[in-house]
Parts: C-alpha cells; structure tokens; sequence
C-alpha cells in the first residue's frame, strides 16, 4: 500500500522522523488505506513546532497558511502537503475556528479534538527506516475508529453536542460521509445533530454549498435525505415537510446518477418561478457552471417540445444536448417516483430522448454554426453587415431544420441569392 504514496509524502515523514519527531499520517487518509481506497490527499501531524517545520523544510516551497493554528503547507515535487502540529483546541466562539490552541507531544491528545472516529486515527512512520509498509494493526486508534469503519458508522469523538456546537458545519460533514461512504449515522450522533440543526443557518453559505453537493455526489444520497429531511431543510427549505413526499424526493434521488448538479435541480424541482429559483441557488452561493446548468434544466424543463424532428432541432437552439438529455434524466426519474406531477409520458420522453441522440450521431444542423454558410458568405453576396445577416441566416436554419433546403453551401447561397433580389 506504502507504494501507491507520492514519493513526496513519504519523504516528508521520513525528514520529520530523521530529525526526531513523531511524522504521522492523519484522518481522511488513514481511513481510506483502512478501507482499500488511494487517497486523495494526505495529511501530516507532527509533535514539531510550526517553527521547526519552517527550518526542516526551508529548501522547499512553504506557504504559511494557518500557522496560528499550528499548520504549515509545504511543496514538495509539487505536491501540497499539510503539516500540522500536534494540538489541543480551546473553546470555539464563532463556531467555526478555535479561540486558541495549545501544542502538545500527544498524538492521542490531537485526535481527541477531530470531528468523527473514522478521521480520529493516525499512523506513524518508524524512524531510523527509508521504507515502511501501512499495517492496520500499526495504526494509533484511541477512539474506536476501525471498529466504526468495519461497521459503517458515523460517530462523533466524544461528546456529539459539543463537537456540532464548535463547528456547525460538522453536522453536514457528517450527512456527507453518510452519502459518500453509504455509512449508518450513530444514534446518539444522529440524535444531536437533528437537535442542533438550527446552528447550520449561521454556517458560512459557502461552506454550506461545498459539504452539500459533496453530499448530493455520494451514492448514499438518496438515504440520507430520506432520514434526515428536517436537517437539510435548515439550508433547503424547499425539502418537503410531509413524509410522503420525501419518501418520493428520495426515490427520484436514487434514479438519478450521482451527480450533484442533477440531484441539487430535482430538489429545487418544486419551485416554479425563474426568480425564486435563481434566488435559492444565489442564497447557496452555487458557481457560476452549476447555477447555469441548474437554471438551464429548469428552463428546458418547462418547454419540452414535441418529439418530431424538426420541433427537437428547434429545441437544442435553445438548449445544448447536454441540458436536454440531463432534463429527460430529471423528469423521467421525477414521473417513476410520483415526487410531483409531469405533464409529459414515458413514452414522450423515451421518444425526445431517442431523437435526441439521433441529432447528435448524425450531426444533424441545427444551430447556426452548423450551417454550411456564414455571415462573411452572405457579406460575398454584396449585404451590408447588420442585423439583417442574422435574420437572414436565421431563416436559412428554419427551412433546414425543416427539411426544405440540404446543408450545402451551394443551395443556401443560391437562396440566399433569390432573397436578396426579391
């Protein structure tokens, strides 16, 4: 397992072992080489001062992003690393960041202050060795942690009120292991977090909108909103009250992909108006790409067209075959969950779908830019540029789209020609 690591983490804990110090991989890392996985990222605690971190590495890129909290980042081989130093948290005022830390020699004392067992473990790298190989039975588990991971669970470290009531965030964090990870949530961590879901409203919109599409992302998505409805209404209000319905949102959750831009557009599904809808993804803080193609469903969404062909390529002048074939997606999974009701049929839909997919192999014209003649073909002609070029070419697509006239630049130049000496 050791191999699959960038070299630069291993060298990394190899110069923090050489020079005397504990070098441990922590948290997300160590429990996904417990579950088998690679992981993404790694991260570095060290019984190393911020200060002796700097000196160790002063040959390297370092960037001193949190070092009030005892965390330096440094490059190696052009891969970031966190190093952070081993610490105690004190009382968390605005719920998000500690007032202050103290550092401590304990591993065990800085595992105690993360969020849930499964990220509360650690493994440390033998000094004196070039090489080492990652062994469960080697891993610094106070808490329980592989036993939560064996059995899929979502603890809290300690006290789960306290752990929500330092950072709010945790209890979506939580929700979004769930998902990811198709974990159970611990009752008394599920109970607490249920309690305190009110505190997500004074969360950062920001941070909110990060943990939730991750959450939306994870195969286990579908469960969690089923189970935890009251909680994600804290940040979506648009998550149905009654039983019934959510049972039915989280069914046509399940027949979507897991992918979170399609899933956050069948939880807002409900709202209707294009200035409320805008507004619930503006008060999430979407990017620009996911409020986009977020909006683009819904308008696609509410001007099906037709399945015959000319009335599809009209269609896709508006909306990319790509919004198309993901607002099919939408409304197919919405009408085989019964989550509100559908002007449109299986069949209906089944068909668009089909006619779709039949433009794209083909190539078919059906935007401006895929016809044979543009604007400086028209300008040959003898037009004066304006607006009449586009009107022009506009009516040229129509009677593409409609069969009257072939894709070739010969014939749209010719009835170009006939229109400009009519």
């Amino acid at each position: 397992m050791a191999n699959a690591w960038p070299q630069a983490v291993r060298t990394a804990l190899i110069r923090l072992a050489d020079a005397g110090f504990t070098a441990c991989l922590v948290g997300g890392c160590v429990r996904d080489l417990l579950s088998g996985r690679q992981p993404s990222d790694f991260d570095l605690a060290s019984d190393a001062r911020p200060e002796q971190v700097l000196a160790l590495f002063d040959d390297q890129t370092v960037i001193e992003t949190g070092l009030q909290h005892g965390t330096v980042l440094v490059v190696l081989d052009h891969v970031p690393l966190e190093i952070t130093t081993f610490r105690v948290d004190g009382s968390y005022t605005d719920r998000r960041r500690p007032d202050t830390v103290h550092f401590t020699n304990q591993i065990t004392a800085d595992l105690s202050r993360r969020d849930f067992t499964i990220n509360a473990m650690a493994w440390a790298w033998p000094r004196g060795q070039v090489s080492a190989r990652f062994d469960p039975a080697d891993v610094i588990d106070p808490f329980g942690g592989q036993t939560d991971l064996r059995q899929r669970l979502v603890r809290c470290v300690g006290q789960p009120e306290q752990r929500f009531d330092e950072d709010a965030l945790r209890i979506l964090r939580a929700l979004r292991f769930a998902s990811v990870l198709k974990f159970q949530i611990e009752p008394r961590t599920a109970a607490a977090l249920a309690k305190q879901a009110v505190l997500l409203a004074s969360v950062a919109r920001e941070r909110v909108y990060h943990e939730l599409m991750l959450l939306l992302g994870g195969p286990g998505a579908a469960s969690v909103v089923a189970a935890f409805a009251d909680v994600l209404r804290v940040v979506l209000p648009d998550v149905p009250v009654d039983s019934e319905a959510v049972s039915r949102l989280a069914g046509m959750l399940a027949r979507l992909p897991d992918q979170a831009v399609l899933r956050l557009a069948a939880l807002l599904r409900s709202v209707r108006e294009p200035i409320q809808f805008g507004g619930q993804l503006d008060s999430l803080r979407c990017d620009r790409a996911t409020r986009t193609h977020v909006l683009g469903l819904a308008a696609c969404r509410d001007r099906l067209p037709a399945p015959d062909l000319p009335c599809v390529k009209h269609w896709l002048r508006r909306c990319t075959p790509e919004v198309a074939l993901d607002t099919i997606l939408v409304e197919q999974a919405a009408l085989a969950s019964g989550y509100l009701p559908s002007p449109y049929s299986p069949d209906q839909l089944a068909d668009l779908e089909r006619r779709i997919r039949q433009i794209r192999a083909q190539n078919a014209c059906y935007r401006l830019s895929d016809l044979a003649v543009s604007g400086d073909d028209l300008l040959q002609l003898g037009m004066k540029p304006g607006r009449a070029v586009g009107r022009l070419l506009g009516r040229l697509l129509d009677r593409v789209i409609a069969g009257q006239l072939p894709n070739r630049k010969e014939a749209l130049l010719a009835e170009a020609q006939k229109e400009l000496e009519a």
